[in-house]
């Protein structure tokens, strides 16, 4: 809800209610669970100069307090049609994730949601500038040989640096309309859902 790129980042103009996922949600009328923290990645988090941070969205995606080891995420209570995942912005701020690390950090939450959730669709949407992860998932979907796991690019340009954008060069509102937009189609055809014509995207 920052108004300007200039504005420090802070949790004061967090709203998870007006970022991408849920504009998804909204517009196919669809309930979510929504696993959100400010700074992790999938193999590290943000300003992180090892290789593999120890705790990231790999493991709280298992937790019902993602900040607490217990008490584990009940899968058997909520079975979704489909799980999205966008990880990676945080792992590229201290350059660029090896191949072997992705597998790896990959591989684990890909196991925990196969084992939890059967074969339902898994749609890995790539963040904009993070380009190596669409090369590193497209090899790895075709090393697994799963149907129902996909991937798709936000491409860098789907954002302008100006009116898209909130504090700490965040999307914004208007910006994050543009990401949801984008995914909207993959959704309604992996998860065999009708996509309104008349439903507006916000």
């Amino acid at each position: 809800e920052g108004k300007s790129p200039k504005e420090p980042f802070t949790p004061e103009t967090e709203n998870c209610d007006l970022a991408w996922g849920c504009i998804i949600a909204r517009y196919f009328d669809a309930d979510y669970t929504l696993i959100a923290h400010s700074g992790q990645g999938i193999v590290r988090n943000w300003g992180i100069r090892e290789e593999r941070s120890e705790i990231t969205m790999r493991e709280r995606v298992a937790r019902t307090f993602d900040m607490e080891e217990t008490p584990l995420w009940d899968f058997a209570q909520y079975r979704p049609d489909i799980v999205v995942i966008k990880l990676g912005t945080n792992d590229f701020s201290t350059g660029m994730p090896s191949r072997e690390q992705f597998d790896a950090s990959f591989g684990e939450m890909y196991a925990l949601l196969r084992r939890r959730y059967g074969d339902v669709p898994i749609l890995y949407v790539v963040p904009q500038n993070c380009d190596a992860y669409y090369d590193y998932l497209r090899a790895t979907i075709r090393t697994l040989g799963d149907p129902n796991l996909h991937a798709v690019p936000h491409l860098a340009p789907i954002n302008d640096q100006t009116d898209d954008l909130g504090a700490g060069y965040h999307p914004n509102l208007r910006g994050q309309c543009k990401m949801a937009a984008a995914v909207i189609p993959y959704i309604a055809t992996l998860a065999g859902w009708p996509m309104p014509q008349d439903r507006p995207i916000r």
